[in-house]
């Protein structure tokens, strides 16, 4: 049951991440609407202007992931030092050590990257598909 209910919380997380990085696209999708315009008359195709916003998605996943991972690091030994205080002040020599395997850490940040690039779709496609007289107009 609780491995349910952390799954849940979890996905509840991811959404809500999701949704932040939708929002933050659109935001930058209607700041530079002008932007998209004049790329649009110099001679950017629909495939440049969604690969633009498709990458900067994916560096906001990629700075999203490395600073999940420091706090889940930093996190991860603070608890491990209040558990190794609470041990000794019950007198009690064992000790548990807390380690985050490589892979996990890894598959973390690329997962937050493939979370952001999906979530990045529906902005980067609708600054592709941009008219460019109405974008410079704006």
């Amino acid at each position: 049951i609780i491995k349910i209910i952390l799954a849940v919380l979890g996905l509840i997380v991811l959404f809500v991440a999701a949704v932040g990085i939708v929002n933050t696209m659109i935001m930058v999708i209607y700041e530079r609407t002008r932007s998209i315009g004049i790329m649009k008359s110099i001679g950017a195709n629909r495939k440049d202007i969604h690969s633009i916003y498709i990458i900067q998605s994916s560096i906001i996943g990629f700075f999203g992931g490395i600073l999940g991972l420091v706090f889940s690091i930093v996190n991860l030994n603070i608890i491990q030092f209040g558990l190794k205080m609470f041990l000794e002040s019950k007198k009690i020599t064992q000790t548990i050590n807390f380690t985050m395997p490589l892979w996990l850490a890894l598959g973390t940040l690329v997962f937050s990257i493939v979370i952001s690039i999906i979530a990045g779709i529906y902005p980067s496609r609708k600054a592709s598909k941009m008219d460019p007289i109405q974008a410079l107009n704006s």
